[in-house]
C-alpha cells in the first residue's frame, strides 16, 4: 500500500496544491464493482490529500438518444473523433483488437510486477494486441453450470464432469418427474440464441470437446468440430428443445428464480442457496471450456499530458493487488489476477478449487480483419445454427463459417476441387516456361541461325527474357491478392512487355527509310538508345507503384471471400489509364512506322508479324482498362479472365516474333534461298488513289515511304526466280 500511495504522490507534486482534478471514466451500465471502486478511489484520495475525484459516467438511455447494442459504436466514434471528455473507457473485452490505437500502450507506463499480475490469466488473450498492452481486465465473467441440488439429492444424482453424464443424469430426472405430472422441466437450455451470447456458448462447448487439457482449440473442419457439433445437437434433442436453446438471458433468470430446471448454463453472476456453481462440463473428465466475458478499462490516447499522468494513477490503483484482493474476499468480484486462487487467505473464504476449475478461452477477435468482430459473430453463429436447428450438416455448416475468414484463390498445391483449374493452368504455364528456356538456345543452332540473324543473339535474350518475365505475372495470379500484388503486377507487365518489345523498335529504326544519317548513328549506339528506352519505360514502370491500388474484398453468390485488384480513387484511375494509354500510343506510333517500312526487303517478314503483335497487345490493354470496371463476382472468373489475357500476351509475341523464324527455318530448309522475303505490289491500290491524296503533302509522304522498296543489293545476286518468290509467298501465307 505504501508503494501504491507513492506512485499517486509523486507526479502530484507537479501540480498546484489545492487544485481538484476529476477524471471521467465511461461504463456502459452500473454494476456494483464500478460503483465500489470509484467510492474506494474517492475515499484514498481523500485521505491521503491527492486532490483528484473519480467520476462514474453511466451511458443509459436517460442520458442520450442510446441503445446497449451500439454503445461499442459510440465509443468508437468519440475515440475516432480524438474526444476529451472520457479519460479512461470501460468496454467490452472483445473490442480490445478494435480500440488498440486509440489507447495508451501501459507496457510503457506501469511497472512491470504490475503487469506480472495479469500476464499469467486472461489479459494475455484479451488484452495484449501488435506487443500492446491495450488495457487491463476490470470485470471478468466466465460461464458456469448451475446444478439444481434439489432434484440431484432427491435422485441420488452426482453433479456431471462430462456430457455424456450431463444427458444421462437428465434424462433419469425428466423421466422420473414426468411419472409425477412435471412435464415443463427444463433438462438444459445450452444458451444458444442469436446474440453475442450465442456466439460464446458455441465457442465454449467446442473448445469443452477438444483432444485434451492442452490442446489448443480444434481447426473448424477437424473431425473434433465436427464430433462436438452433433454431441452438442444431441443434447438439444435428448434433454432440451430448440425453444430451451433460445431461450434469451431474462427468461433462463427467470427459471433461475422458478427453479424447474436439472441444469442452467449461465454467467456467474449470482449465488442461490439450492444450487451449486461449478465449471461446465467436457467431452471427457478434467475437460471443460467457458468464453471470457467481460470488461477491460483503457486510458484514452488523446488526453492531456497532464490527464493521463493522473488517469495512470487512477488505474494502477484500482487495478492493484490491494485493492482486488480486498473485494475478491468480500465476494463482490472475480479477479483475473490468477495467484490470488492459490492464496491460503483468500481459499479461506472461497472455493478456490471452483475458480481454478475454468478453462477460458477467448473468442478470436484478432483473426478478424478491419476489427468486424460483431458482422463475423453474426455469421458464425447463424451458419452453424443451420445445423443445430436446420437440415444442414455439420460439414456444410463448418465449411461455410471457414469461408467468413477464408480469402479464396486459385492455388496450384492444395487438393481442394475448387484448385484443379489452378493445377491445370500451372502446368500449361510450366510447359510455356520450358519452351521459353529451351528457345534460348535456338538462335545457336546451325538449321536455325541463319533465320535468327536479323538481330544479334543479346538481343534475343532480351525479347525471351521478357516473355519470362511477363509469364512471371501468369504465376502472380496463383494466391491470394494482396495490395503488393496488385501494384508489382503492373509494373511486371510494363517490364516484361517493354523488354519484349525492344529489340523489334530497335530494328524499326535501324531500317528506317531515306539514307539518313540518323539510322547508322542508332547502329552504333546500341546501348545509349538502350539507355533512352528503358529509362522511359523506367519512368513508367516507377510510376505505377504510385497508383493507389489495393486489394478489396468481394464475395461471390456463395458468400465465399475473394480479393482483386482496385483503384478507389479518381486520381488513381487517372493515373493508371494514363500509363496504358501511353503504352497503347508507344504502341500506335510503332504501327504508324511499320505502316512507312511496309515493303522494306530487310524486315519484310519482320514488319508483317511485328504488326500482327502489336494489332494484339493493343487490344489487350484495352481489355484489360475495360475488365478494370467490370465488377466480377467469381474468383474463378477473375482468374480465367486475367490469365487468358496474359498467356495471350505471351503466345502472341512468341508465335509471332520468335517461333515464326522457327517455322521458316523448317520450311526452307531443303530450298536454296536465303533471306528473299519482299514481295512486291502490296501498295498499288494506294497509288492510284484518288487526286485528294495527291494533294495531301503528309500523306503523300507516308504512302511514299508505304510504297518504298530497297533495292540495294549485292552486285552478285541475282533475282529470286517466281518459282522462289511463290515459296514464300506460302510461307508466309501461313501465319
Amino acid at each position: 500500500m505504501i508503494l501504491t500511495i507513492l506512485l499517486l504522490i509523486y507526479p502530484l507534486l507537479f501540480y498546484h496544491l489545492g487544485n481538484t482534478i476529476t477524471i471521467n471514466v465511461l461504463v456502459q451500465s452500473e454494476e456494483r464493482i464500478h460503483s465500489l471502486l470509484t467510492k474506494d478511489f474517492n475515499k484514498f484520495s481523500k485521505e491521503n490529500g491527492l486532490n483528484i475525484t473519480l467520476h462514474l459516467n453511466l451511458l443509459t438511455p436517460q442520458n442520450m438518444s442510446y441503445t446497449v447494442n451500439n454503445y461499442q459504436s459510440m465509443i468508437e466514434n468519440l475515440l475516432y473523433k480524438k474526444s476529451k471528455k472520457y479519460d479512461l473507457i470501460v468496454f467490452d473485452n472483445i473490442y480490445s483488437k478494435k480500440f488498440e490505437s486509440y489507447f495508451l500502450d501501459l507496457k510503457d507506463l506501469l511497472p512491470q510486477e504490475h503487469l506480472d499480475l495479469y500476464s499469467e490469466g486472461i489479459a494475455a488473450q484479451t488484452c495484449i494486441f501488435n506487443n500492446k498492452w491495450v488495457a487491463l481486465p476490470v470485470t471478468p465473467l466466465y460461464s458456469v453450470l448451475y446444478s439444481n441440488m434439489n432434484y440431484l439429492n432427491k435422485y441420488k444424482k452426482n453433479i456431471p464432469k462430462t456430457w455424456d453424464e450431463l444427458m444421462e443424469t437428465s434424462k433419469y430426472i425428466i423421466n422420473e418427474e414426468k411419472r409425477l405430472n412435471n412435464t415443463s422441466i427444463v433438462g438444459y437450455n445450452g444458451g444458444f440464441h442469436n446474440i453475442e451470447l450465442g456466439t460464446c456458448s458455441l465457442y465454449e462447448f467446442i473448445y469443452s470437446c477438444r483432444d485434451s487439457y492442452e490442446s489448443p482449440f480444434p481447426d473448424l473442419l477437424s473431425n473434433t468440430t465436427i464430433n462436438a457439433l452433433h454431441q452438442l445437437k444431441k443434447i438439444k434433442n435428448e434433454i432440451s428443445s430448440d425453444d430451451y436453446f433460445r431461450y434469451t438471458n431474462n427468461e433462463v433468470l427467470s427459471l433461475l428464480n422458478e427453479g424447474n430446471f436439472v441444469f442452467i448454463k449461465f454467467w456467474d453472476l449470482y449465488d442461490f442457496p439450492n444450487y451449486k456453481k461449478t465449471a461446465l462440463p467436457g467431452i471427457k473428465p478434467g475437460l471443460s471450456g467457458t468464453v471470457i466475458g467481460g470488461n477491460n478499462i483503457g486510458i484514452v490516447k488523446h488526453i492531456s499530458e497532464e490527464r493521463k499522468k493522473i488517469s495512470l494513477q487512477v488505474l494502477s490503483y484500482i487495478t492493484s493487488r490491494d485493492v482486488h484482493k480486498k473485494f475478491v474476499m468480500e465476494k463482490v468480484i472475480f479477479s483475473s489476477i490468477p495467484s490470488f486462487y492459490y492464496d491460503d487467505e483468500v481459499c479461506s473464504v472461497l472455493d478456490c478449487e471452483f475458480y481454478r476449475g475454468f478453462q477460458p478461452i477467448a473468442r478470436p477477435t484478432w483473426m478478424i480483419e478491419k476489427n468486424e468482430w460483431n458482422v463475423y459473430s453474426l455469421k458464425f453463429r447463424t451458419y452453424i445454427y443451420e445445423f443445430l436447428y436446420g437440415n444442414k450438416t455439420a460439414e456444410e455448416s463448418l465449411r461455410k463459417v471457414v469461408n467468413i475468414l477464408k480469402v479464396h484463390s486459385i492455388s496450384f498445391i492444395t487438393d481442394d476441387n475448387d484448385n484443379n483449374l489452378g493445377k491445370i493452368i500451372f502446368i500449361i504455364l510450366s510447359i510455356i516456361f520450358c519452351i521459353i528456356i529451351f528457345s534460348l538456345i535456338i538462335p545457336r543452332i546451325k538449321l536455325f541461325s541463319m533465320y535468327f540473324k536479323i538481330f544479334s543473339y543479346d538481343f534475343w535474350i532480351i525479347h525471351l527474357v521478357g516473355s519470362i518475365i511477363l509469364l512471371f505475372l501468369c504465376f502472380m495470379e496463383f494466391g491470394e491478392i494482396t495490395s503488393i500484388k496488385c501494384k508489382v503486377k503492373q509494373a511486371v507487365l510494363l517490364l516484361g512487355n517493354s523488354l519484349n518489345l525492344f529489340p523489334f523498335i530497335y530494328e524499326l529504326f535501324i531500317y528506317f527509310p531515306e539514307d539518313i544519317k540518323e539510322s547508322e548513328y542508332f547502329n552504333h549506339h546500341r546501348f545509349l538508345i538502350i539507355s533512352i528506352y528503358n529509362f522511359t519505360n523506367i519512368v513508367l514502370i516507377i510510376l505505377s507503384f504510385f497508383v493507389p491500388i489495393s486489394a478489396y474484398e468481394l464475395y461471390d453468390p456463395y458468400d465465399r471471400k475473394f480479393k482483386t485488384c482496385r483503384i478507389n480513387s479518381t486520381q488513381g484511375i487517372v493515373m493508371k489509364e494514363s500509363i496504358y494509354i501511353i503504352n497503347i500510343l508507344n504502341m500506335l506510333i510503332m504501327l504508324f512506322i511499320i505502316f512507312k517500312e511496309w515493303n522494306i526487303q530487310e524486315t519484310f517478314v519482320e514488319i508483317k508479324l511485328l504488326a500482327s503483335s502489336i494489332y494484339t497487345e493493343v487490344l489487350l490493354y484495352i481489355m484489360i482498362l475495360i475488365f478494370d470496371y467490370i465488377k466480377i463476382n467469381q474468383y474463378t472468373t477473375y482468374f480465367i479472365i486475367y490469365e487468358s489475357i496474359y498467356i495471350t500476351f505471351i503466345l502472341s509475341n512468341y508465335i509471332c516474333l520468335f517461333c515464326s523464324h522457327i517455322v521458316l527455318a523448317l520450311l526452307n530448309r531443303n530450298k536454296n534461298n536465303e533471306s528473299v522475303f519482299f514481295i512486291d505490289g502490296c501498295g498499288d491500290e494506294i497509288k492510284n488513289g484518288s487526286t485528294s491524296y495527291k494533294n495531301n503533302i503528309i500523306l503523300q509522304y507516308i504512302l511514299k515511304y508505304h510504297n518504298k522498296q530497297l533495292n540495294e543489293e549485292k552486285q552478285n545476286e541475282s533475282i529470286t526466280t517466281s518459282k522462289i518468290a511463290q515459296n514464300i509467298t506460302s510461307n508466309i501465307s501461313i501465319f
